[in-house]
C-alpha cells in the first residue's frame, strides 16, 4: 500500500525506505542483480504540490525543452482529468537529490577506472549544484503538470471544467462552481478535499545520469524528442559542454533565433546546436592536419557526427577555435538584423563565408570582419546573385539559353537548386561558386573598412625576452618577478600585442608587453568593438 506523499514528514520516510535494502532483494534473497536502480512508489497529494513545488527542481537546458507554455484547452483537460477521478492516469517521476548525492560520495571511493571516476565526480557535482539551491528533488517527467498543477493550486489561474462533470460541487448542500474560479475562493471543505488529491509518483535514487537520462528519454515520447537531443541529454563530454555553455546559455541566443528558422530540430529541441554540431565536423576536415577523424565525404548526417557525442574529450584548442567562427556568424546576424530570416542552407553558406576569411584565409591571408553587418548584407546580396546567374544555362557573353520553344533551360546543378539539401556533393559546388565572388571581391571588402587583413601571433618570443624587453614590468608597469616567470606559484602573465593582430599588428618585441590573463582579456574585449555595433 503506498504512502501519502504530505508533507516533509513523509519525504523523510521516503530516505528510510532507500537505506533499507531493496523490496526484491529482499523477498528474493537468493537472486543477484548487481547494482540496481532505486525506486519506490508513492501517492504525492495536491497538498505537497502547493507546498513543496519550488523544492522540485527542473532543468530546464538538459531535462526539459518543452516548458513552452500550454494553451487554454490543454489547462482545462489536465486539470478537468484530476478534479474528476482521473488523477492517477500520469506517473510523475522525481530523483531523490539528498540520497543520490549520499551515493555518489560512496561510490567514488570505490575501485573505478579513471572513465568511470569522471563520470561519477561529474553526476555528483551536477547533483551537488542543485542541491546547493536548495532543491530536495529533480524532475524527470512530469515538470509541465507540475506547473500548471501548481500555479492553479496558488490562484494563479482557472480552469473551465470540460464534459459532463459537474459544474457546481456541494458543501452542506450550497453549490459552489469549480470552474472559473480561483482556488482561495473555494471553501476551505472544497480546498481541504482538493489538496488531498494524490498523483502516482515514482521516486528514484543510486544510478548516474546516464539512466535518468534513459528514463527522461523514454518517458518524453507524447512529444518526441528528436535524436539530436536524446544524444544531448545529461551527456557531459566536450562537445555537449561546449554548446551547452556557449549557445543553449548564450545571451544572445534569442535575439540570433528571431533571424534564423530553425527546422527539424526547432529551436527549442535545440536547433541551433544542432546545425554547430552539422558544421564542426566539417570544419575539421579543412585542416591540412586534422587530429579529429572525419568520415570521408562528410555528408552532414547525424550519424556521422555522433561521435562527437560518444567521445569524452575534443583535441585541445579545437573547440576554441570553431567558436571563433561561430561567435563572428552570430555577430553579423544580429549585428545586420536581415529583414528575411536566413534558412539553414543560407546559414551555412554564410558560416563557409565566415570561415574562409577568417580562419581558412584568401591567398594566404586571413581577414578580420570589421563591420558585422555590412559584411552580412554583402553575402545577402551575392546570394541572390549567385541564385540567379546560375538559374539556367547560359553562352559564353553571359545570355541565357532557350529551348526549341523560347523557354530559358534550367541548369540542373544552379546554385538554388544545391541549397535545397546539405550534402557533401552540394556544398562543395555551392562553395566552388561562392568562391568565385569571396576572390572577385575581397580586395573591395578591404578598401571599404568591412575587413581588416590579420597579423601574426606566431613568433618564437618567450614570457622571459618580453619581460626584459620591457625592463620586467608588465603591461600595467608593475614589477615582475622571477616567481612570475618561472614557478606556478607566481602571477600568471601572457603575453600581449599591444596594436592587436585584429589590427594587422605582429608578436614582435617593439609591440608586445605581458599581462595578466584577467587584464589581457580585457584588453581584446576592449579592442573588439565594431564600429556600427548597435545590437
Amino acid at each position: 500500500m503506498s504512502v501519502p506523499f504530505t508533507n516533509i514528514k513523509n519525504a523523510e520516510d521516503i530516505k528510510e525506505r532507500f537505506k533499507l535494502p531493496n523490496s526484491m532483494s529482499a523477498k528474493h534473497p537468493g537472486v543477484n542483480t548487481g547494482e540496481i536502480v532505486r525506486s519506490e512508489s508513492f501517492d504525492m497529494t495536491l497538498g505537497f504540490v502547493r507546498k513543496y513545488y519550488r523544492k522540485i527542481a527542473v532543468d530546464t537546458k538538459e531535462l526539459q525543452r518543452f516548458l513552452d507554455p500550454w494553451d487554454q484547452n490543454h489547462i482545462n483537460s489536465y486539470l478537468t482529468t484530476v478534479l474528476y477521478g482521473m488523477n492517477k492516469k500520469d506517473l510523475f517521476q522525481l530523483i531523490d537529490i539528498e540520497r543520490q548525492i549520499e551515493w555518489l560520495k560512496k561510490k567514488i571511493t570505490q575501485n573505478l577506472t579513471t572513465n568511470e571516476r569522471q563520470q561519477f565526480e561529474y553526476c555528483l557535482k551536477y547533483f551537488e549544484y542543485w542541491h546547493g539551491q536548495n532543491f530536495i528533488y529533480m524532475c524527470i517527467d512530469g515538470q509541465h503538470r507540475l506547473k500548471y498543477l501548481h500555479l492553479y493550486l496558488t490562484s494563479k489561474i482557472t480552469f473551465e471544467v470540460l464534459g459532463d462533470h459537474m459544474k457546481e460541487w456541494l458543501v452542506k448542500n450550497s453549490p459552489y462552481s469549480i470552474g472559473d474560479t480561483y482556488f482561495e475562493k473555494y471553501p476551505l471543505e472544497i480546498q481541504e478535499y482538493i489538496n488531498d488529491i494524490t498523483l502516482q509518483t515514482t521516486v528514484y535514487a543510486e544510478a548516474p545520469l546516464s539512466t535518468y537520462a534513459k528514463i527522461f528519454s523514454s518517458s518524453n515520447k507524447g512529444k518526441p524528442m528528436h535524436p539530436h537531443e536524446d544524444r544531448m541529454v545529461l551527456n557531459n563530454g566536450d562537445w555537449v559542454e561546449y554548446v551547452k555553455n556557449e549557445i543553449l546559455d548564450s545571451s544572445h541566443r534569442d535575439v540570433f533565433a528571431k533571424y534564423v528558422t530553425f527546422t527539424k530540430p526547432s529551436l527549442v529541441q535545440k536547433g541551433d546546436t544542432h546545425f554547430a554540431t552539422k558544421m564542426f565536423p566539417w570544419w575539421c576536415s579543412q585542416k591540412s592536419k586534422s587530429l579529429i577523424t572525419v568520415p570521408n565525404n562528410y555528408n552532414f548526417k547525424d550519424y556521422e557526427n555522433d561521435f562527437l557525442f560518444e567521445s569524452p574529450t575534443i583535441p585541445d584548442g579545437y573547440i576554441v577555435d570553431f567558436n571563433k567562427v561561430w561567435q563572428m556568424v552570430v555577430t553579423c546576424v544580429i549585428n545586420c538584423k536581415p529583414n528575411k530570416k536566413m534558412n539553414l542552407a543560407s546559414l551555412t553558406n554564410f558560416f563557409y563565408y565566415v570561415h574562409k576569411f577568417t580562419d581558412g584565409g584568401i591567398a594566404g591571408q586571413k581577414f578580420s570582419i570589421e563591420l558585422p553587418d555590412e559584411f552580412l548584407e554583402h553575402f545577402l546580396l551575392k546570394e541572390e546573385m549567385r541564385k540567379s546567374r546560375t538559374e539556367f544555362y547560359t553562352n559564353s557573353d553571359g545570355s541565357i539559353i532557350k529551348d526549341d520553344t523560347g523557354n530559358p533551360l534550367e541548369n540542373p546543378n544552379s546554385y538554388i537548386k544545391k541549397c535545397k539539401a546539405t550534402t557533401f556533393q552540394n556544398f562543395k559546388l555551392r562553395i566552388k561558386e561562392m568562391d568565385k565572388d569571396i576572390f572577385d571581391d575581397f580586395q573591395e571588402l578591404h578598401n571599404t573598412g568591412i575587413i581588416k587583413p590579420k597579423g601574426s601571433r606566431v613568433s618564437s618570443l618567450s614570457t622571459f625576452d618580453v619581460a626584459e624587453a620591457n625592463d620586467f614590468k608588465d603591461g600595467q608597469g608593475n614589477d615582475i618577478t622571477a616567481k612570475d616567470l618561472f614557478s606556478t606559484t607566481g602571477n600568471p602573465l601572457e603575453i600581449n600585442e599591444i596594436n592587436p593582430v585584429s589590427a594587422g599588428g605582429e608578436r614582435t618585441l617593439d609591440n608586445v608587453n605581458l599581462l595578466s590573463p584577467k587584464a589581457n582579456k580585457g584588453e581584446y574585449n576592449k579592442i573588439q568593438k565594431y564600429a556600427k555595433n548597435d545590437a
